[in-house]
C-alpha cells in the first residue's frame, strides 16, 4: 500500500491504485491517462495521537489535584485524593470537547498562566483571599474565598479561537437564540380584528376618502363598485392607508394608525424586500396626506414618495411590456416566469398601473419645485401615451379626465426647472440676459395656451392653484440673487458688483434702474401670489382639511415670497418702490384672512397639517411687524439688516408667540418651539422644515 496518494488521485479525489504488475511505478489512474504520477511529502506535521495529548492532560489535573490537597490539608478540610477516576474523567471531557480542551492544553504558558496555580499558598482567609491572578483570565472570583476549582465545561462541537480564556460558565447555545425579527403572518389580526375601529367606522372613512379627498389629487382611485371590506382582503396595506388618511377628524386614531402604517412599511419595504403595486400606492397615500411627525429630525416625506418611485421602476410600471421586448428584455429569461416567484410581473399597460405611475412623476417633480432638488423621473413618451389612455379610455375612472391635467401642469414645471437649473443653488438665471427672457417668454405663452385649453368643468381649486403656483415658480427667478441670505435688499449683486469693479448693479435693492424684464416679472410673481390667496380662502373649512399637504406649504410659499417682495420696495434707494406701492400688496390683510382661515380649519385639532402651519404663519407675522416696526423707524438712507428665514427662526428662539384672538391662539403644547439650526436653501423647503419643527 502506497503511504501517500498521488497529486492526480488527490486532486480527483479518488482511491489512489497502484498497479499489481508494477507496485513502485505509476497507479493504475495515471498509467491509463499516460501522465506522470507524482507522490508529495506532507508538508504538515503530523499531530500528536489523542492518547498522548490526553495523558498530557491528565499529568496537569493530577498537579491541580495535589495543588488543591495541600492547600485543604493546612486548612484541615478533606483531602482530595488524585484517582484513576478523574483522570477517566477528564478523558471522558476531553473526547467530548476536544478541539476546545486541546488548544488550552497546547497553549504557550503566557497565554494559560491562569492554569498555573502555586503548589502551596500561605494559609490564612486574608492571605488567599488577597492573592493575584492574571487579570481578564475568566476565572471565578470566588474560587480565591472558597478554594473551590472551577469545572472546565464546554458543549461538544463548541470551538473557540486560540488562547481565548475559558469563561467560569459555558452556557448551553440552545438557552441563547438569536433573536429573529418579527415575520410578517398574512392570518394576523389587523386594526379591525384588533379594536382599533369597527368595520362601521372603516366604511364612513373609505367613503370619505373616495369622495371628498381624492377628488383634489385623483392619483389612488378605486372602482364604483368597490367597498371598505373588499379592499381590506384584497388590499390590507392599502386599506390601511387610506384608514389612515381618512381619520383625521379622530386625532389620536389617526397618530395609531399612523404608527401602525410606518411599522408596516418598514417591515414590508426595508425588512423583507416586498414590491407591489400595492404597496406603491399606499407610499403614495402616505405621501400625499402626510401626516407631520412631531420633530423635523423625523421628516420623512421625501425618502417616501422616492422609495415608491423606486419601487414602482423596479416593477417596470415605467415601460411598456412588450412580449419582443420593452422592459421584459433586461430581465433573464428564466427568471421572467421562474416558478420561484412569488407574483408575476405587473403589468404597465393597466390603467391602474398607469396612473400609479403618473402619480410618481407627479409626486417626484412636486418635491423638486418645491424644495429645489433633482426630479428622480422625467418626463417620457410613455408618460404620453399614459396620458393619453387615461383621457380616452372607455373604462377610465371619471377623475382620470382632471387627474390628466394636472400631470400637463406638472410636466411644464419639470421644464422650468430644467431650463433654468432650479435644482443647482450655485446657478442663478440672470432675467437681464436675452436668452432667459426668450425662455421665460416661451413658458408664459405655453402655460396661457394650457390654462385657455381646460374645460371649465375640470377647473377646480387644487388645479387653479397649482397654475398659480407654476407662474410664481417660473418669475421668482426675478428675485434669484437679488437678496442676501438676510433680506437685505441690494447685498447680493450689488455688493458682488463692487468686489469685481462692476457698479452695473441691477438688484430689486440698488438704485440702478429696472428693466422691463424685472417689473414684468414682479408684477406676475403679485399676481400669482393674489391668486393663491384667493383660491384656498374661497374653500370651506371642510375641503381644506381634505386637501393634500403639499397645498399648505404653497401658501406659505406664497406669504414668504410676497414679504420679500414688500421689504425690497421699502428700502429706500430700492428703484422697485418707485414702480411698486408697498402699500397694495396688503401683506397684514392677507395674514389676517389666513390666521382666521387656518385656525379655523385646524380647532380641535382636526386637522394636524394646519396646525402646523398655523404656527408658521403666526411667527410670519410677528416677523413681519417687528421687522416693519424697525424699518419705519429708521432715518432716510440707512440701510435695515432685514432678517431672513434662517435668521427668523433664530430670532424667534425663546420668545412667545405674539397675542392672537382666541380663534386663533395655540396650544401651551403647540406653543413650545423646537429649538434647531435652519439648513434652508429655498423659501419651500424652509417652511417645510418650520412646519414640521413645532411640536404638537
Amino acid at each position: 500500500k502506497k503511504p501517500r496518494a498521488c497529486e492526480s488521485c488527490r486532486g480527483l479525489k479518488v482511491r489512489c491504485e497502484p498497479e499489481p504488475a508494477n507496485p513502485d511505478g505509476p497507479c493504475k489512474r495515471c498509467a491509463k491517462a499516460n501522465r506522470a504520477c507524482v507522490v508529495t511529502q506532507p508538508t504538515r506535521k503530523r499531530q500528536k495521537k489523542t492518547d498522548n495529548r490526553v495523558a498530557e492532560l491528565e499529568k496537569k489535573i493530577d498537579a491541580l489535584t495535589a495543588s488543591l490537597h495541600a492547600t485543604r490539608g493546612s486548612t484541615g478540610a478533606a483531602p482530595i485524593a488524585p484517582s484513576s477516576s478523574t483522570s477517566r474523567t477528564a478523558s471522558h471531557s476531553r473526547t467530548e470537547s476536544d478541539a476546545t480542551l486541546g488548544r488550552y492544553a497546547s497553549a504557550p504558558s503566557a497565554q494559560r498562566e491562569w492554569t498555573q496555580y502555586p503548589t502551596s499558598q500561605p494559609s490564612g482567609p486574608s492571605q488567599r483571599s488577597s492573592s493575584s491572578y492574571a487579570p481578564g483570565s475568566g476565572v471565578n472570583h470566588d474560587y480565591h474565598q472558597a478554594n473551590v476549582l472551577p469545572p472546565i465545561t464546554s458543549t461538544a462541537g463548541q470551538k473557540r479561537k486560540y488562547g481565548d480564556a475559558v469563561p467560569n460558565e459555558v452556557r448551553d447555545p440552545s438557552s441563547t437564540s438569536t433573536p429573529q425579527p418579527r415575520a410578517l403572518n398574512a392570518d394576523q389580526p389587523d386594526i379591525v380584528d384588533r379594536g382599533l375601529l369597527t368595520m362601521l367606522q372603516a366604511c364612513e372613512f373609505f367613503a370619505r376618502y373616495t369622495d371628498q379627498m381624492a377628488p383634489h389629487l385623483p392619483g389612488v382611485v378605486f372602482p364604483s363598485n368597490m367597498t371598505a371590506a373588499e379592499l381590506r382582503r384584497s388590499k390590507p396595506t392599502l386599506f390601511l392607508a387610506i384608514m389612515a388618511t381618512a381619520s383625521s377628524n379622530f386625532p389620536h386614531l389617526q397618530r395609531t394608525l399612523t404608527s401602525e402604517l410606518m411599522q408596516v412599511f418598514a417591515e414590508k419595504v426595508i425588512v423583507t424586500g416586498s414590491k407591489s403595486l400595492e404597496l406603491v400606492q399606499a407610499l403614495q397615500v402616505a405621501v400625499i396626506w402626510y401626516y407631520p411627525p412631531e420633530h423635523f429630525e423625523e421628516l420623512k416625506f421625501y425618502q417616501l414618495l422616492h422609495i415608491a418611485a423606486v419601487m414602482a421602476i423596479d416593477l417596470g410600471l415605467g415601460n411598456k411590456k412588450q412580449f419582443k421586448g420593452g422592459f421584459r428584455k433586461h430581465l433573464p429569461i428564466h427568471w421572467r416566469d421562474h416558478p420561484l416567484r412569488k407574483r408575476p410581473m405587473e403589468d404597465p399597460t393597466t390603467l391602474e398601473a398607469r396612473r400609479a405611475w403618473l402619480t410618481c412623476y407627479f409626486l417626484a417633480t412636486n418635491s423638486s419645485m418645491a424644495l429645489h432638488r433633482p426630479n428622480l423621473i422625467r418626463w417620457t413618451p410613455f408618460m404620453a401615451e399614459c396620458v393619453d389612455v387615461l383621457e380616452s379610455s372607455p373604462d377610465a375612472a371619471p377623475t382620470d379626465g382632471y387627474f390628466c391635467q394636472l400631470i400637463w401642469a406638472h410636466r411644464l414645471a419639470e421644464d422650468v426647472g430644467i431650463q433654468f437649473s432650479m435644482d443647482d443653488p450655485a446657478s442663478t438665471p440672470n432675467i437681464s440676459e436675452p436668452r432667459t427672457q426668450y425662455a421665460l417668454k416661451g413658458f408664459e405663452r405655453e402655460l396661457e395656451r394650457h390654462v385657455q385649453s381646460v374645460p371649465k368643468e375640470k377647473m377646480q381649486p387644487s388645479l387653479k392653484m397649482t397654475f398659480h403656483v407654476l407662474n410664481l415658480y417660473m418669475h421668482e427667478i426675478a428675485t434669484s440673487g437679488e437678496f442676501s441670505e438676510d433680506f437685505s435688499p441690494g447685498a447680493g449683486p450689488q455688493r458682488q458688483g463692487e468686489e469685481d469693479g462692476n457698479t452695473n448693479g441691477n438688484g430689486l435693492g440698488s438704485d440702478a434702474p429696472l428693466t422691463s424684464a424685472h417689473i414684468n416679472a414682479m408684477s406676475a410673481c403679485l399676481s400669482a401670489v393674489d391668486g393663491i390667496f384667493e383660491t384656498f380662502l374661497s374653500l370651506d373649512v371642510s375641503s381644506i382639511r381634505c386637501l393634500p399637504v403639499f397645498n399648505f406649504v404653497r401658501v406659505a410659499y406664497a406669504v414668504v415670497v410676497l414679504m420679500k417682495i414688500y421689504f425690497a420696495a421699502s428700502s429706500p434707494k430700492s428703484e422697485l418702490g418707485r414702480v411698486i406701492n408697498k402699500d397694495n400688496m396688503k401683506v397684514e390683510s392677507h395674514l389676517e384672512a389666513l390666521l382666521d382661515k387656518f385656525g379655523a380649519t385646524a380647532a380641535d385639532d382636526r386637522s394636524r397639517p394646519a396646525s402646523k402651519f398655523l404656527v408658521v404663519l403666526v411667527m410670519l407675522r410677528s416677523w413681519f411687524q417687528k421687522q416693519k416696526g424697525q424699518q419705519g423707524g429708521d432715518k432716510p438712507g440707512t440701510r435695515t439688516n432685514t432678517p431672513g428665514p434662517g435668521n427668523l427662526l433664530r430670532e424667534l428662539e425663546g420668545q412667545e408667540l405674539p397675542s392672537m384672538p382666541e380663534r386663533h391662539r395655540l396650544s401651551a403644547s403647540q406653543q413650545q418651539q423646537q429649538e434647531y439650526t435652519s439648513t434652508a436653501n429655498t423659501p419651500l423647503q424652509l417652511l417645510s422644515e418650520i412646519a414640521t419643527s413645532a411640536n404638537n
